[in-house]
């Protein structure tokens, strides 16, 4: 049995629908998470929205990043130092490329360990919740280079809230996805593999260390 309070998704008729769902996305993410999936997007809507967020995230991520560069450094950090961390900025294109394929490998994992564990989902499905949550990433985004340049302490602030609340929307989302009955389950079972991946990458790169150092 799937989680099932009353979804009957009525908002003003003047509010416009994405800003309704980005509102019922916090409010109630399950039932948001439902109402996506049940649209059943075909793929080239889902392809097309996917490089939109895409091309608009690789643009506020290079802007983030040289906003936050642009903020007065400690004064252990040099001159020198600086300039290189300003070269090392990704443009926009690469950024744009690098969010592409990390939206492709989510919704890929998303469906993929999904299934594995029991869950119902389809593909589309993982498609759609994981273009929908990178767009709201990008909302934030936006949000946070507003207050990065007028309050850098409340961003700070922002930047941590937001975090907490996407990995809240992400368990949520999946769980209606696969039709699990407790998101709670999700959410830990999020952070086990989060911890695996992290070991596997750890010891991949002492591994690597090694062969280069021997």
């Amino acid at each position: 049995m799937s989680y099932n309070p009353n979804r009957t998704g009525m908002e003003p008729a003047m509010t416009h629908p994405l800003i309704a769902l980005a509102r019922q996305s916090v409010s109630d993410p399950r039932g948001a998470a439902r109402r996506l999936i049940d649209r059943n997007l075909p793929p080239p809507v889902l392809v097309d929205a996917a490089a939109l967020v895409a091309v608009l995230s690789g643009i506020s991520g290079w802007l983030f990043a040289n906003l936050l560069l642009s903020l007065p450094a400690p004064p252990e950090v040099t001159a020198a130092e600086l300039a290189a961390a300003r070269g090392e900025v990704a443009g926009p294109l690469s950024q744009a490329m690098v969010q592409a394929g990390g939206m492709v490998l989510i919704a890929a994992a998303i469906w993929i360990l999904g299934r594995m564990f029991g869950g119902v989902g389809r593909a589309g499905g993982a498609v759609a919740i994981t273009i929908w949550l990178s767009a709201l990433s990008l909302a934030a985004q936006i949000v946070l280079i507003v207050l990065l340049a007028l309050a850098p302490p409340i961003a700070v602030l922002a930047l941590i809230g937001w975090v907490v609340l996407n990995i809240w929307l992400l368990t949520s989302f999946i769980a209606e996805l696969h039709d699990f009955d407790s998101a709670w389950s999700v959410f830990f079972a999020i952070l086990g593999l989060a911890f695996l991946l992290a070991l596997g990458l750890a010891l991949f790169g002492s591994l690597l260390g090694g062969v280069a150092g021997g």
